[in-house]
């Protein structure tokens, strides 16, 4: 849990609300993320991925990179509608569970859309 805890606040964006012997809760904006201590399963057993959402996707990588967080994927375009584009890049947590970050791209601007 500890580890957990620490990559969750210390290499994305997401603060602490409360902690319990078994159970965390953590807050990114108006979502809520609660960790629960089980027994070591396989990493990617249920085929779950945590994505976060930020208003600058390049800004987010970044960031995150530079806290030693290591990414499979760098932001690219994952999907197309019409003038936005939606750019993702993935990662993992320390115990193997895939993550992502993405947000929405106004192409006609180059920018993160509103």
């Amino acid at each position: 849990m500890a580890r957990a805890l620490d990559f969750c606040r210390n290499a994305v964006w997401l603060s602490l609300e409360a902690e319990g012997p078994a159970f965390s809760f953590l807050a990114a904006g108006a979502i809520r993320i609660a960790l629960n201590e089980v027994a070591k399963t396989e990493a990617d057993a249920t085929g779950a991925e945590i994505v976060l959402e930020a208003e600058d996707v390049n800004a987010a990588f970044e960031t995150v990179q530079e806290r030693g967080v290591p990414f499979a994927l760098a932001p690219r375009p994952v999907m197309t509608a019409g003038e936005r584009t939606l750019p993702a890049a993935h990662f993992s947590n320390p115990d193997g569970h895939p993550w992502s970050v993405t947000g929405s791209v106004d192409t006609t601007l180059g920018e993160p859309a509103s």
